[in-house]
C-alpha cells in the first residue's frame, strides 16, 4: 500500500505513488513486460528520457492484447504500443475529480504531472484505499 505523501488528504498528492518505475520509449515490449512482472506493477509510464516527459503508459491489459495478437515483443518498442498522451492531473487535483475522470474514461491509472514533470501515478486502487480510510475515520468519529 502506498504511504500518503505530505499534503492534503483530499488531493491526489496524498495518495499518489511518487516512487515511480518507468520505462523508456525505446525499450522493447519484452523489456516492458519484464519490468511489469519484476516490480509487480499493473502499469508503467513510458518516458522520453531525452525530453524528460511522460510519453505514454502501458498496462498489463495492453501487454495481454499485444500477446494475443501474437506480435514479436522483441521487435516492437514501447512507444509503438503505449497509450499515447495518457490522462493526467496535477498533484493538487481533488481525489473525487480524479476518480470521476477514471470512471468516465474507463481507466485505472492517471499520471500525475506538474509543470510538465512526471510526479507520480494514481491507480483506481489508490482511490479506493483513500475512500476506505476516510470511511473508517468517519466511522470512528461517529462511534
Amino acid at each position: 500500500m502506498n504511504e500518503p505523501l505530505p499534503g492534503s488528504k483530499t488531493t491526489i498528492v496524498g495518495i499518489m505513488c511518487a516512487s515511480l518505475v518507468t520505462v523508456d520509449m525505446q525499450d522493447t515490449v519484452l523489456c516492458v513486460e519484464e519490468v511489469l512482472n519484476q516490480c509487480n506493477l499493473s502499469s508503467v509510464p513510458v518516458v522520453d528520457r531525452e525530453r524528460g516527459d511522460c510519453f505514454g503508459i502501458i498496462s498489463l491489459k495492453d501487454v495481454a492484447h499485444f500477446r494475443a495478437a501474437k506480435r514479436n515483443p522483441s521487435a516492437v518498442l514501447a512507444w509503438e504500443m503505449c497509450t499515447y498522451k495518457p490522462l493526467t492531473a496535477g498533484p493538487q487535483a481533488p481525489i473525487e475529480d480524479v476518480a470521476r475522470l477514471m470512471v468516465e474514461h474507463r481507466i485505472h491509472h492517471v499520471v500525475v504531472v506538474e509543470d510538465g514533470v512526471l510526479k507520480g501515478l494514481v491507480s483506481s486502487l489508490d482511490v479506493i484505499a483513500a475512500y476506505l480510510r476516510q470511511s473508517s475515520a468517519q466511522a470512528g468519529r461517529i462511534a
